[in-house]
């Protein structure tokens, strides 16, 4: 008996094509990070907004694929 892609739940859909979280919790760090050095090195208030605002998009995007939920593929993709 073979196994489908189609009769298993989406949590273990995304286990047995290798997908993760981990890039997108990654590059929500980075742009964290340079939000924080551009408002640091040029007092830029919007750099800091503007990368917390991204970053915390794509860090909840990380945290729905992490736990097989709904829209994570969608909001990381919609950064």
């Amino acid at each position: 008996m073979s196994t489908n892609a189609h009769d298993l739940p989406y949590m273990h859909v995304c286990e047995l094509l290798g997908q993760s979280h981990k890039p997108i919790a990654t590059l929500s760090g980075f742009s964290l990070l340079g939000g924080i050095f551009a408002y640091t090195k040029f007092n830029s208030f919007p750099s800091l907004i503007g990368s917390f605002g991204i970053g915390s998009v794509m860090l909840l995007s990380s945290m729905r694929i992490r736990d097989g939920m709904d829209y994570g593929y969608e909001g990381a993709l919609g950064e």
